[in-house]
């Protein structure tokens, strides 16, 4: 059996007006221009595909000036030239250009060319589960758009589909939609509607009526069927005779059938070549069926050798398709891992900035603590004071005892000998240890070990300022000033100033 006549629609391209840049072609009445006069006025005009293709694309520059509207009827046209032209790549990568269009997308009619030219090319590649998802779209599409004409032309697609895969009762349905259609004075298609549903007939074997369908599109169409055309509704009813069990009558149509094939589509004189072999085997006329299967044999060695080169570039074409769709995978994986990257970044910045928020808030709220603790530590300490004031009431330093005990401490310097105590001291100075206590804390304020700590740390502060001492670690400074280890004096030292002694020294180096 034969494959049906292939049908793809693009509704009636028209212009409201002329760019300066068009041709006189686009002066024409809007409701003059169809798919075929577009597609033979590039061909006739412009003859090779890439001058025609360079011609399209400037004019659809243009025609997106005068109206986005028109310019995707444009566009959706030049899709289908590209599947007609074999160009499968770049017909794809238009659509894909086109199909995320907003102008598109709030179209019905619009909508309907773009899943019907998706269609034509799924079924040009042989995927007819898309091909009819595309052309039930289209369908639907236009039916909203109440475009009759795309109606007609889809009802005959998705027939075609469904008679292909042998689903006849929805197959039947849309071809009579399609005749109703016809009926009401809707004309276009009109040869490719009964062509294929003479193939329809055949399937389901109603022999008589399409042979009579096959006869009266041959004869009433005068010069609106091409030479391709009248050759496979031939090729369709020679098929029609033989089933039917005329041979004769099969054998002349596919005769006239390879006459009107073309010098270039070799694959299809094949077929007619071997179906007449058949024909003339079951007539037993063995000579003619022979020599017919020979010249389909070498026929199909010369379309073999011509076609190398063209499978080559077929199979490096989607060897490219192949590496570019991985390579948008990458960069589809590529941007995910970005954004996944950089919403990592705000989540983490936000944290972040919340966990600063809270160091600080904690930071201010121990500061108040400590703040407190001071305020109540002098206030403490003011009780202590008055307290020792009022007991001491009347009491007052013995000035030559003071005397010795600062010359001791200045002129001695006895605060760095780490064996120092109050007992030892007051010995020294031929007193006891109560009395020279006594005195110090009414003098000074503050208690014995108290002042020995802060010399200790005032001589240590200038041993760490000072260059000639600069060799010294931390704990030669420690034991010099009269600290044993250096874990007393880090702690002395930061009780002291507020800081370690190591950062005293960085500090006063750097700002040195």
């Amino acid at each position: 059996m034969r494959a049906l006549l292939s049908l793809s629609f693009v509704s009636l391209f028209f212009l409201n007006g002329r760019s300066q840049q068009l041709d006189s072609f686009f002066d024409k009445p809007p409701t003059s221009y169809s798919l075929s006069d577009f597609r033979e006025y590039y061909i006739s005009t412009y003859g090779s595909f890439e001058k025609i293709n360079d011609v399209a694309h400037k004019n659809a520059v243009n025609l997106k000036e005068i109206d986005e509207y028109l310019y995707f009827f444009h566009e959706l046209s030049r899709v289908q030239f590209f599947d007609l032209c074999d160009r499968k790549e770049d017909a794809l990568a238009l659509i894909a250009k086109l199909e995320p269009s907003t102008v598109i997308q709030s179209s019905p009619q619009l909508l309907g060319y773009l899943y019907n030219v998706k269609g034509g090319i799924d079924s040009g590649m042989n995927h007819p589960t898309n091909a009819l998802k595309n052309y039930l779209e289209a369908y639907r599409q236009l039916t909203v758009a109440n475009d009759s004409v795309g109606i007609k032309a889809n009802a005959i697609n998705v027939a075609n589909m469904y008679t292909s895969q042998g689903i006849y009762d929805k197959a039947k349905y849309y071809y009579n939609t399609a005749l109703q259609l016809e009926y009401k004075g809707i004309m276009p298609f009109s040869n490719q509607l009964r062509a294929n549903y003479g193939q329809f007939l055949v399937r389901n074997n109603k022999l008589d009526s399409a042979i009579e369908m096959y006869s009266g599109l041959l004869e009433n169409s005068g010069d609106q069927l091409d030479n391709y055309a009248r050759s496979i509704i031939q090729m369709n009813l020679g098929d029609a005779y033989m089933l039917n069990g005329q041979p004769d009558s099969a054998i002349s149509h596919l005769q006239i059938a390879k006459q009107h094939s073309s010098h270039q589509d070799v694959q299809r004189t094949i077929i007619i070549n071997r179906s007449l072999s058949e024909y003339h085997y079951r007539k037993k006329d063995y000579t003619t069926a022979y020599l017919l299967l020979r010249e389909s044999d070498s026929l199909s060695i010369l379309e073999q050798n011509r076609q190398i080169p063209v499978l080559s570039e077929n199979l490096k074409l989607e060897y490219e398709r192949k590496i570019h769709e991985k390579e948008m995978d990458f960069e589809k994986v590529k941007t995910a891992h970005e954004k996944s990257k950089i919403t990592r970044m705000y989540i983490f910045s936000a944290v972040t900035l919340l966990f600063l928020a809270i160091l600080i808030f904690l930071y201010f709220r121990i500061q108040k603590k400590h703040r407190l603790l001071a305020e109540k530590n002098i206030e403490l300490a003011n009780q202590s004071a008055n307290t020792k004031k009022s007991k001491n009431k009347g009491k007052a330093p013995s000035p030559d005892l003071i005397t010795l005990f600062e010359q001791q401490l200045h002129d001695a310097e006895i605060f760095i000998d780490p064996e120092l105590t109050l007992d030892k001291l007051s010995k020294k100075l031929g007193t006891n240890r109560t009395y020279l206590s006594e005195n110090i804390n009414l003098h000074y304020g503050k208690s014995f070990r108290s002042i020995i700590n802060e010399l200790r740390i005032a001589a240590a502060r200038r041993m760490l300022i000072d260059e000639k001492y600069a060799h010294y670690s931390i704990e030669g400074v420690a034991i010099s000033v009269g600290y044993r280890n250096i874990s007393s004096f880090n702690s002395a030292f930061k009780k002291e100033t507020g800081i370690t002694p190591s950062f005293f020294r960085k500090t006063s180096q750097s700002s040195d």
